[in-house]
């Protein structure tokens, strides 16, 4: 038996996070309090993007993405990323602006939402990238 299999029998394999001894454990038995590796951050990373491009693509339709701008598109990858589905689909009067390529709407409906008041820094960067298909002042690469 190899060591993969063997730590999965002892350990269990999940994909959520579960508590041995009140200690937060994911995965095959990895403790969440431990530092993690660059790689690993940038599997977990991409695993995120491509859920959130999924989501997006049940929101909208397939291929959504070429038409509006590579900075509309960071923007709602953005959103998403930080809302979920759930929550995202919540936002219907912003939706409904989105795919009438109503772009200043689209941005004012971020604004005046709870995750704009909470999150008022990172939603003024969105709104912006939504409402002018640019990056805002200090932004650029």
């Amino acid at each position: 038996m190899n060591l993969q299999t063997f730590l999965e029998r002892m350990e269990g394999r999940k994909s959520t996070i579960y508590y041995v001894d009140g200690v937060p454990h994911i995965g095959i038995g990895h403790n969440i309090n431990e530092p993690i590796s660059e790689r690993s951050i940038d599997e977990i990373y991409l695993d995120d993007v491509k859920r959130v491009y999924d989501d997006l693509s049940h929101v909208f339709s397939r291929g959504w993405y070429w038409a509006i701008g590579i900075n509309r598109e960071n923007a709602l990858v953005s959103i998403m990323f930080t809302l979920g589905l759930p929550r995202f689909m919540g936002f219907e009067k912003m939706i409904d602006a989105i795919k009438a390529h109503d772009w200043p709407l689209a941005a004012k409906e971020l604004l005046d939402s709870d995750r704009g008041r909470e999150l008022p820094e990172r939603s003024a960067v969105e709104a912006y990238m939504l409402e002018h298909n640019a990056m805002p002042e200090g932004w650029e690469e």
